[in-house]
């Protein structure tokens, strides 16, 4: 009996240790994956501009893969001297080299037969450097022909040896600088014509002519510039208040999530973070109905082919390379929430054209060709801010169809 009584309390004791092992795994595995959500939710503060002077902390310059126009551009910070522009750079000439060559034989008279073997084979390998000059790849039609500049804007992407020029002189395009070049045209009373849904109803385009006279010309309080005809660029100031401003980044500070690149891109490809206002208690505040509104009264497009808004978030160090918007997107409407310390620009690298961000202004350009075609020049990309304010943004994105 002693030993059977020792025996169970022995297997109590065992019972008792594996079960408080087992609550301590259980307590370490919900503190780990507490951990994870933290870090998820939380932006991370880069700190690769802790050890830098504030000359160092410069708007990068985008370069692009000869060998691969698929693959994202990789924005290299370039140093704060000036830079010649493209126009001032002068042709390099190399200067004559006296190198002694040895001497040569002296031919000796060739045969017709030689002759005719020779042009044979000078045939072949003119055949042959054609026929590998066409299997380069992004050539399509037009093989072995050289390449100009600027690439094709509809249907085809831009392939090697296209190479984008450097990002002079329109580098940090500011709205006093958009203000005060004569070569911008002012005024957006002409805006491309904008692709209807085929099942478009009497409704829909009533809901424009209501705006239209909700927001006449005399109401808005903003100036318009026309940066670019392909594609078609408009900068817009005082586009938003700073309600609604506030209403954005307050509704979307708490639905945050890191926006992770899409399928075959790097990591580092898209750091930034946004979430879509897509929620009846956003879509159907007041405020946001007043923008939908502005919107449809600028663009001449219905609210029922406009997505839900994207809020975007980036902090010090954080990127969006370059990128298209989709075949499904006719226009986009960019609206800065607000200033960032520094850098920050959206930058159209095909057209040698960036702008600075900065609170209340607003961008637009058009994805598409007058032909529903894909506008290639349109691909832009979002250049990293630095400093502590972060730069809040907000995408409106005009879609061809409902």
């Amino acid at each position: 009996v002693p030993l059977a009584e020792m025996a169970l309390n022995i297997g109590h004791v065992f019972i008792l240790v594996a079960f408080g092992g087992m609550l301590l795994l259980i307590n370490h595995t919900n503190s780990e994956i507490a951990k994870v959500r933290r870090e998820m939710r939380q932006p991370k503060q880069p700190d690769h501009h802790e050890h830098q002077t504030a000359d160092a902390l410069v708007p990068c310059m985008c370069t692009f893969s000869k060998t691969d126009p698929l693959k994202p551009c990789e924005c290299l910070p370039h140093s704060s001297a000036p830079v010649t522009p493209v126009a001032a750079v002068q042709p390099v000439t190399i200067a004559n080299t006296t190198t002694e060559k040895p001497t040569e034989a002296p031919k000796q008279p060739e045969t017709t037969e030689q002759t005719k073997n020779t042009e044979n084979t000078k045939k072949d390998t003119d055949n042959k450097k054609g026929n590998d000059a066409g299997k380069g790849k992004g050539k399509g039609k037009g093989q072995g022909k050289k390449n100009k500049w600027p690439p094709p804007t509809a249907g085809k992407r831009p392939g090697p040896p296209f190479d984008p020029p450097p990002l002079w002189p329109f580098l940090n395009l500011t709205r006093e600088k958009i203000h005060a070049d004569p070569r911008f045209q002012t005024g957006c009373h002409n805006l491309p014509k904008p692709f209807l849904d085929k099942n478009i109803t009497a409704k829909a385009l009533d809901k424009v002519t209501q705006a239209e006279k909700a927001w006449p010309d005399e109401k808005w309080n903003w100036g318009c510039h026309k940066l670019l005809d392909d594609p078609v660029v408009y900068y817009i100031t005082n586009f938003t208040t700073e309600a609604e401003c506030q209403f954005i980044i307050k509704s979307a500070t708490p639905l945050l999530h890191r926006q992770w690149p899409s399928k075959g891109a790097t990591k580092d490809f898209r750091t930034s973070w946004g979430c879509f206002l897509s929620r009846r208690e956003h879509r159907e505040h007041p405020i946001m109905k007043t923008l939908v509104q502005k919107i449809a009264a600028f663009t001449k497009i219905p609210p029922k082919q406009m997505e839900a808004m994207q809020v975007v978030k980036y902090v010090d160090g954080e990127v969006y390379k370059r990128h298209h918007d989709g075949h499904f997107r006719q226009a986009t409407i960019l609206m800065w929430l607000s200033t960032p310390e520094g850098g920050g620009e959206t930058i159209w690298p095909w057209r040698n054209i960036s702008v600075a961000p900065r609170k209340y202004d607003a961008v637009m350009w058009y994805s598409l060709t007058h032909d529903k075609k894909v506008n290639f020049g349109a691909e832009h990309q979002g250049l990293p801010p630095w400093g502590k304010q972060p730069k809040w943004i907000g995408n409106v994105f005009l879609r061809p169809y409902f």
